[in-house]
């Protein structure tokens, strides 16, 4: 069987602007490395700071805003959608939401 394919980046959020909501196959998780972040995903809007990881079901609508004017990155991966299942056993069970961050020492 063939291994899920990742897609690993830095994401670096230079403008203050929203950036325009979107979708894609799969599951995403963002850690932030910089700055503070304003995350919106469906109708649930999350604020993450340099530490923060969130993961979340990415075929529903989601958008990033810079918040303040500090730089602003994050490492951020996509996964497929079978990724969810090793990610978040539970996931599979119940309705697509947005996990709880954790941060990181």
């Amino acid at each position: 069987a063939a291994e899920p394919k990742v897609n690993c980046y830095l994401a670096e959020f230079c403008s203050p602007e929203l950036v325009r909501p979107h979708l894609h196959n799969g599951v995403e998780f963002l850690h932030m490395l910089t700055g503070k972040l304003n995350l919106m995903v469906a109708r649930e809007e999350h604020t993450l700071g340099a530490g923060d990881s969130i993961y979340f079901d990415a075929n529903l609508p989601h958008a990033y805003q810079r918040v303040g004017k500090s730089h602003c990155t994050a490492l951020v991966m996509t996964l497929p959608a079978e990724a969810s299942a090793v990610l978040a056993p539970s996931a599979r069970k119940s309705a697509p939401r947005v996990a709880t961050r954790a941060r990181f020492a």
